[in-house]
């Protein structure tokens, strides 16, 4: 979100808004407003960062795991070559995840992978999806559509494609 002022009959978006506290300038993250009761954010600084991604597992005589995890603490973790999770980012650089739900959907046509794929659910737990294959010569993908979204009103913030495949081979 941006806040723009008016200066010379211009409006120009502002790069950071500060507030003078004990003597020393302290940088504004969020700014609130009361609308018909109910307070709506209006602005901040924190960006949320999710973007399209591929996670994969392919394994020789053992199972392929595929997994994609947004963690409480915005932590974006996934598989990478054999079966190995590893951190492929941060999805909340400050805050609390508490703050934020997400929502994973199906691109239909591709197989299940565990995890609610249906419903918002809050971040101030881990969230994981996992695709298995269990099969020898087994290949599964799914594609699923990410969104997060602020809890205080509902609004979509950022929205990404993971695609999700996984491999056994003998």
């Amino acid at each position: 979100m941006t806040v723009h002022v008016g200066v010379g009959g211009v409006h120009k978006a502002v790069s950071a808004i500060a507030v003078g506290v004990s003597g020393a300038w302290k940088t504004v993250t969020a700014g609130w407003v009361g609308v018909g009761g109910v307070w709506k954010q209006f602005y901040s600084t924190v960006v949320i960062g999710i973007v399209d991604q591929l996670v994969a597992s392919f394994t020789f005589g053992t199972a392929a795991t595929a997994q994609y995890q947004l963690t409480s603490a915005g932590l974006i973790r996934g598989t990478q070559g054999s079966n190995t999770v590893v951190t492929l980012g941060t999805w909340l650089p400050s805050g609390t995840g508490a703050d934020y739900a997400v929502r994973a959907t199906l691109t239909p046509g591709g197989d299940t992978p565990t995890g609610d794929v249906t419903n918002w659910q809050v971040l101030s737990s881990n969230r994981i999806w996992t695709l298995v294959s269990l099969t020898v010569s087994g290949t599964l993908e799914c594609e699923l559509t990410v969104e997060i979204r602020r809890v205080s009103d509902s609004v979509v913030i950022q929205t990404a494609t993971i695609t999700m495949q996984c491999e056994r081979n003998t």
